[in-house]
């Protein structure tokens, strides 16, 4: 598919509209963006994307009116652990509840005195081992919990920056666009794919200052669901 057709094609408008729960000004937007794809940064969100082709320029612009008009949630690596606050407190997962690998990994986290593992470098020193050791089967169990709740978590790929985006929908939402491009620029496929727990690990790991301690290790354990450099395009 060239990317003039993919310019042309409603793929982008439909994306809106799923992850937008039909807001009639996201599908608007969408449709104004794959239509005429902005050319300064200041209108897709992201600085350094004005020499990108129409269809990322489109995809960013569309991606960062969802996220500015709360249909998608993004977060910086070093505020990362507030996307847990966050989800707790909108009720997506019950940290008392969670099974026993995301309870140990993810639990800490959203403890009042978390920061005071600072203080007990043994407990610390624990708590790194246990996070570097079992964050593949804590991101499983979490997934799984949220999912629990009647949504799907997809994650939203814009760029390989910073900020990561996520978004919860229905369950045939995410069927319908889990793993699928919506645009290539500079070699990099965005779109929209499962849930890329390997980017937390290193986010988490930044945010938290883990990878400072020892112990830390920089490769989350195997089987971390892993985001894969090639996905479809969606049709």
């Amino acid at each position: 598919m060239t990317e003039d057709a993919m310019t042309a094609d409603p793929v982008l408008v439909r994306f809106a509209r799923d992850f937008s729960k039909g807001d009639p000004d996201a599908v608007a937007r969408a449709q104004a963006f794959a239509a005429a794809p902005p050319t300064v940064p200041e209108q897709m969100g992201f600085y350094g994307s004005e020499d990108y082709g129409p269809q990322a320029r489109a995809y960013l612009a569309t991606v960062s009116h969802l996220n500015n008009e709360g249909h998608v949630q993004d977060v910086e690596d070093k505020y990362v652990i507030e996307l847990l606050h966050r989800w707790r407190d909108e009720g997506r997962f019950s940290p008392d509840d969670l099974p026993p690998a995301a309870k140990a990994v993810f639990g800490p986290m959203l403890a009042d005195d978390f920061s005071g593992l600072w203080d007990a470098p043994d407990a610390l020193s624990r708590y790194v081992e246990t996070f570097c050791a079992t964050f593949a089967e804590a991101a499983a169990e979490l997934d799984a919990a949220l999912a629990g709740k009647g949504d799907a978590l997809l994650s939203i790929d814009a760029t390989d920056g910073d900020t990561v985006f996520f978004a919860f929908v229905a369950p045939e939402i995410a069927e319908r666009w889990r793993d699928k491009a919506l645009c290539e620029y500079e070699g990099y496929v965005a779109g929209v794919r499962s849930p890329m727990w390997d980017r937390m690990y290193a986010f988490l790991g930044y945010g938290l200052g883990l990878y400072h301690e020892p112990g830390w290790r920089e490769a989350p354990p195997p089987g971390t669901p892993s985001r894969k450099p090639d996905i479809p395009f969606a049709l």
